[in-house]
């Protein structure tokens, strides 16, 4: 989307991000310059509520819309580690904390009524990357689109049966109205595998980071955890197609099944711990403050609740990535066409499944009973 230059001199490295009025890759498509507006304010308060989880903010420059940021020249993107098959173990789990650090930081339960919606008008709606968002995801992979693309003839016909399936639609129009009709907390809004840069060298203990954070606005935080969920699953069903002998990619399937796992619960976790026991909270009524039991009852239930959309959301940014725009290294870089489609229907088989049927997985090992050690789904 964006110009981006590493920068290196005596003292060391920076990156320096410039975003244009278009999008680089799609040069006839127009875009708000002013993202890197909203990506600063997010950098700045995603550092505070988890510090280390983004790169360091060095400068922003809001009229040549440029930042400039720590290098992060001993990390790589994760999806290009997961696409090699190298696993970093501790991922999942940093990242979880780290989000939802973020999450609760930019809550009304952290901030009370009156500092959320300043929060809300601080940051911004972040209006047409939020609504460009909607289109990609929830509406224009369901019909004709100049940009969408997929594996073609292999696909044809499914695409076709997904087009045609009002059931999957309907409940792809609910969690349109639901991402754009939430304003839970200030959320990353494209957290994937290509938005996290974990070590270069796994064994070395380096926090991850999350990057690109210009699609930022006050949304659900099932979004992101869902998004997260999502590109970690579309990597476990392709790595069969990366395999040169039978097999020799399960691992790396199998750790891409634990870490969504991992990472989900570990973000409930951090998040009940971040609530903690305070004397008052915002949004809970009163006659619950005297019973501790009673509140954290509550705020489980209230977790819960993230689970269900998080899988739908899952789902429909899976659909997106297999048959709309701006597909994933994880499928495209299978240089046999009949191998990646077959992986590509399996994916695309467990994303129907996630938003159609989400209410009746209580948890990731639920849903891998559709998926085999190979990565097929059953």
């Amino acid at each position: 989307m964006n110009r981006v230059f590493i920068v290196t001199g005596s003292a060391g490295s920076v990156a320096v991000k410039q975003a244009l009025p278009y999008i680089r890759a799609v040069p006839d498509w127009a875009f708000p310059a002013d993202r890197i507006d909203y990506e600063a304010r997010a950098i700045r308060a995603f550092a505070f509520a988890a510090p280390g989880a983004v790169p360091e903010l060095l400068r922003h420059d809001p009229v040549m819309k440029v930042m400039a940021m720590e290098a992060l020249d001993r990390h790589r993107v994760w999806r290009g580690a997961l696409v090699e098959g190298v696993v970093h173990e501790d991922a999942p789990a940093q990242l979880a904390r780290d989000l939802a650090a973020i999450h609760h930081c930019g809550s009304m339960e952290a901030l009370g009524a009156q500092g959320f919606r300043e929060s809300m008008a601080a940051y911004g709606t972040n209006p047409q990357l939020v609504s460009t968002t909607a289109e990609v995801i929830f509406t224009g992979p369901f019909g004709d689109h100049p940009l969408n693309n997929w594996t073609s003839p292999q696909l044809d016909a499914q695409v076709a049966t997904v087009r045609a399936d009002t059931q999957l639609k309907a409940a792809l129009s609910r969690l349109k109205l639901h991402f754009l009709g939430t304003t839970e907390t200030l959320i990353h809004g494209d957290l994937h595998t290509g938005s996290v840069m974990v070590a270069s060298d796994p064994k070395e203990q380096l926090q991850p980071r999350i990057i690109d954070a210009e699609w930022a606005f006050h949304g659900p935080a099932a979004f992101d955890v869902g998004a997260l969920i999502g590109n970690l699953l579309l990597a476990a069903c392709a790595q069969p197609g990366h395999e040169k002998q039978p097999g020799e990619r399960a691992a790396t399937a199998e750790f891409c099944w634990k870490a969504a796992d991992l990472f989900w619960k570990t973000y409930c976790e951090q998040r009940l711990t971040l609530w903690g026991d305070p004397e008052e909270d915002a949004v809970l009524p009163h006659r619950f403050e005297p019973d501790a039991s009673a509140r954290k009852a509550l705020r489980t239930i209230r977790l819960a609740r993230i689970w269900p959309a998080a899988l739908g959301f899952a789902g429909a940014k899976m659909l997106r990535r297999l048959i709309g725009i701006s597909h994933v290294e994880d499928f495209t870089t299978i240089p046999d066409e009949n191998r990646r489609a077959r992986c590509e229907t399996h994916a695309l088989r467990l994303a129907r499944l996630l938003v159609l049927q989400a209410h009746q997985f209580d948890d990731i090992s639920r849903i891998r009973g559709f998926h085999d050690q190979s990565g097929e789904v059953a």
